[in-house]
């Protein structure tokens, strides 16, 4: 199957007209000294697959993906392909559910947040003793000292 994209490119090529493209000893096209590869969704799943699911890969990320990708092949969009083809994979999403932190520690004891309950924000830090929930002069030790400033 033949991109009518690339056809163009390699006949530009040919032609001396650009120099970013080449076409190598086996007249296969690269940008730099990647492979161009064809709009065809079936030839860039493949190489995604290969690159995302063999027992050496462990399923990358998209960013570490793409680094890899963009050593070897060159396609227009590949980096958003690859986040969508990251995105999509279950084991992917999976793992990512795994490692994620609780929304906080009310989330983690089932807690319902503060908001929902009173209907206002929380005021924090809460000024007890303009609340009058507690004397704090109460709590308030008197403490002898000595001439050297120690407890007597």
């Amino acid at each position: 199957m033949q991109d009518p994209e690339l056809v163009k490119t390699r006949d530009r090529v040919l032609a001396g007209k650009t120099s970013d493209f080449s076409v190598d000893e086996i007249r296969m096209l690269r940008f730099g000294n990647r492979v161009c590869v064809p709009m065809d969704d079936c030839i860039k799943r493949e190489i995604m697959d290969e690159s995302h699911t063999t027992p050496y890969s462990v399923h990358p990320g998209s960013t570490k993906m793409y680094q890899d990708l963009k050593a070897m092949f060159w396609w227009p969009g590949m980096k958003n392909d690859i986040a969508e083809y990251v995105a999509k994979c279950l084991t992917c999403q999976q793992v990512k559910a795994e490692h994620q932190r609780p929304a906080g520690y009310q989330a983690t004891i089932g807690m319902v947040p503060y908001e929902l309950l009173y209907g206002r924000k929380c005021r924090s830090p809460v000024h007890w003793d303009e609340a009058n929930i507690i004397d704090l002069n109460a709590l308030i030790i008197d403490v002898q000292l000595d001439d050297y400033g120690e407890i007597a």
